[in-house]
């Protein structure tokens, strides 16, 4: 699949000065709070930092500091159109606000790794969870490019486009299901399709994803707090998220 070049160019350099790396976040936050002046209230919430340990970017909650945090590799984020790295932080916005954070991982830990094996089928098992939390979002953002995944690219046995708005959960069980058929095997061969973003989601205990989850109301109450006067009737799905995670902390408890 020839690649859009609209959405990125290529990348020649090795590394970027970090006045680079400020001018295109700082253009990037201005863009996004004017397009999105709610969830720009959100993602202020959330620190955004820069590092090249992961190829992409990435939402994480950091266990150790107990706060959530938006990881942006500066080569892969400049060599992103202006739009196109909008669409990069919409993405991560989402993956909040669609509570992918707090049930990532629930799926892989129904079964506990005993042999190789089992440790292999989980690692395949989390890249299908990787793509699921992709497809469910990507469908409402029109900034990223064509190779973003989104569910009218992947095909069932019977040669149908995956339904769009369903959950993360439902898309890995379709994934399950039909990955290994020749369109989707082709898809992914050709690479004509990719990862917005990296999702290495660490285990937790159960006192560690207590502090998450009450972490995670703390940063959503307080947006709608203070976007409660613009906002009056604030994203469904975002008020719903702080029933979810009193749902969620009920069960640890």
């Amino acid at each position: 699949m020839e690649e859009n070049n609209n959405s990125t160019k290529e990348v020649e350099q090795k590394s970027i000065s970090n006045e680079q790396k400020k001018r295109n976040l700082e253009s990037t936050l201005y863009s996004f709070n004017r397009k999105y002046p709610f969830f720009g209230a959100f993602l202020s919430e959330i620190s955004i930092e820069h590092s090249d340990t992961i190829p992409t970017a990435g939402l994480m909650y950091d266990k150790k500091t107990n706060e959530f945090k938006t990881i942006i590799n500066p080569l892969f984020f400049d060599s992103l159109d202006p739009a196109v790295r909008v669409g990069v932080l919409y993405h991560e916005v989402l993956h909040f606000t669609h509570g992918h954070l707090l049930r990532f991982g629930d799926i892989q830990q129904q079964e506990s790794p005993e042999t190789v094996e089992d440790k292999i089928k989980i690692m395949n098992d989390k890249g299908l969870q990787n793509i699921a939390a992709d497809i469910a979002i990507n469908q409402y953002i029109p900034e990223l490019p064509e190779w973003a995944m989104r569910p009218e690219k992947f095909k069932d046995d019977k040669g149908n486009p995956f339904p769009k708005f369903l959950t993360y959960e439902q898309y890995y069980s379709l994934l399950k299901k039909h990955k290994d058929n020749k369109h989707n095997k082709d898809m992914f061969k050709n690479q004509e399709v990719r990862l917005v973003d990296e999702h290495e989601w660490e285990q937790l205990s159960e006192e560690e994803k207590a502090r998450m989850l009450g972490k995670a109301k703390e940063v959503v109450q307080r947006t709608i707090d203070k976007t409660s006067h613009e906002f009056s009737n604030a994203k469904d799905h975002v008020r719903g998220l702080i029933e979810k995670i009193d749902t969620e902390i009920k069960k640890l408890n």
